[in-house]
């Protein structure tokens, strides 16, 4: 139970649990579309690319008042596949009530006894009351080999709990179950008397901000509370301004000179106003670009950051800027004489002014190009260009950088998540196999599909010498510091 003492709500999480396909979601769909328009809100249903089985559901409704506060439910399910262990268990965190589905078929017997277990070890470990509000819903009672519920009962109900025959798909006993719980949960908060009085109510800390952002120089992520367009910021690790453009990725670009003004309103933030990292105001460092060159942008042009000390390279067309870091420039081109397009890498030249760095630059560069692996981004050239080089690199459609997917979605169900740690993981390895440790891994060079493929690319670029030497003299480390494998 969460009580909003602000907005003198009471929030009271039911969670629909049982094995997979059971009918969960049909549940929670056929409530929200019987229920009054007024009465509940949107029904969100978070995919996982891959399966068809959703990681919850929410659904808040609205169900009169208990104290002077007004009572709100949300309805949540979870996965049913048994990989989905961690996240079974994370939705059942907090949980008011719960409404086990059971599927009344005789082959699915066992999947049904098995989630149950489940489920009460999940209570346990979660420190729940037993006495917790649940109802047993059997499920598809209308299929040929579905047993009847007196002959679940004694298997399935071991507490002794209230129970209900339905065929979700039909909608027939939907709206009974979730009456039958709804009752128990807010005859139990009643009787508890935890509830306080709108007066005596304590409002809330403010919530930390949650938005994340990519420094258009360096990468790095941000946390900042508000990351609406416009918004100006400071990066804590190279210390460049930072204006927001692109809320929903995450993206940023140097600001106007007007946007600085510290007597305006919109001056970088300083450490400890907003951000949770540390940040300093710095002014706009970044000298406008030439058109049509390798890294070119206009200045205040939109979501494309602004690149700065363009090079020309014969044979190509610019397309798009797409960001900078310590490493160098990346744009996308256009190869002329066959039309494609590549992801072109214009590294910094103060990389190749190092002598350790250059000597095995060349080295590195062939031995990366011949490993092979689906999840590698393939070198394609390397051309040299006035005091540093140029990687291409192919550019896969419908691919994104991870930090744009983490900046609009803010964190991955846990299956999603290890989805992608195993293909890295795995790109790793095989890299690792041919003598190629992997400079800089970070999530602008991790690519991610709608469907959860990966590719990793900068395999070609070695470490950057001076993140190394502030890993290993004992600094913090973070992503951006971080020596793979």
């Amino acid at each position: 139970m969460r009580i909003n003492a602000a907005a003198n709500e009471i929030v009271l999480k039911v969670v629909y649990y049982g094995p997979g396909m059971a009918g969960k979601t049909t549940n929670l769909t056929i409530i929200h579309d019987r229920v009054p328009s007024h009465a509940a809100g949107d029904l969100v249903m978070v995919d996982t690319h891959s399966e068809r089985t959703l990681r919850f559901d929410l659904l808040a409704m609205d169900a009169g008042e208990v104290n002077g506060h007004r009572v709100h439910f949300e309805f949540y399910t979870i996965p049913g596949q048994s990989y989905y262990a961690a996240t079974r268990r994370a939705v059942l965190a907090g949980a008011d009530a719960i409404v086990f589905v059971a599927d009344s078929r005789r082959e699915a017997l066992d999947e049904n006894i098995e989630a149950m277990n489940e489920m009460l070890g999940n209570l346990r470990h979660h420190g729940l009351p037993d006495d917790l509000p649940l109802v047993v819903q059997y499920n598809k009672q209308d299929l040929p080999t579905a047993l009847k519920r007196e002959q679940l009962e004694p298997l399935m109900n071991v507490r002794g709990w209230p129970s209900q025959s339905a065929v979700a798909v039909d909608g027939n006993g939907v709206m009974e179950t979730m009456q039958q719980i709804t009752s128990l949960v807010l005859d139990r908060v009643r009787r508890s008397g935890n509830v306080p009085s709108s007066a005596a109510a304590v409002p809330p800390p403010s919530a930390a901000g949650s938005w994340l952002i990519s420094c258009f120089r360096c990468q790095a992520m941000l946390e900042v509370p508000d990351a609406k367009i416009g918004a100006v910021y400071a990066c804590g690790i190279c210390g460049s301004a930072l204006e927001v453009v692109d809320p929903d990725r995450g993206l940023t670009r140097a600001p106007a000179p007007s946007a600085l003004t510290v007597a305006g309103n919109q001056k970088p933030r300083s450490p400890g106003e907003d951000s949770v990292y540390g940040m300093q105001a710095l002014p706009d460092r970044t000298p406008a670009a030439t058109p049509g060159a390798l890294g070119a942008g206009t200045p205040g042009s939109g979501s494309a950051p602004v690149l700065s000390q363009p090079y020309d390279v014969p044979g190509y067309d610019l397309m798009a800027p797409l960001d900078e870091s310590s490493q160098g420039r990346r744009t996308r081109v256009r190869e002329r004489s066959t039309g494609r397009t590549l992801r072109a890498l214009a590294l910094n030249p103060a990389l190749m002014r190092q002598p350790s760095y250059s000597d095995n630059f060349e080295a590195h560069v062939r031995l990366a190009s011949q490993v092979k692996h689906p999840y590698i981004l393939p070198l394609v050239a390397m051309t040299p260009i006035k005091e540093s080089v140029v990687l291409f690199n192919a550019d896969p459609p419908d691919y994104e950088p991870l930090g744009h997917v983490l900046a609009r979605r803010r964190a991955l169900a846990p299956p999603h998540a290890m989805g992608i740690i195993r293909q890295v993981a795995l790109a790793l390895e095989e890299a690792a196999r041919h003598g190629v440790v992997h400079g800089w891994l970070r999530p602008e060079v991790v690519l991610v599909s709608p469907d959860g493929n990966v590719l990793v690319d900068e395999f070609a670029v070695p470490k950057n010498h001076r993140y190394l030497v502030r890993e290993l003299s004992g600094a913090s480390a973070a992503t951006e510091y971080y020596l793979a494998p």
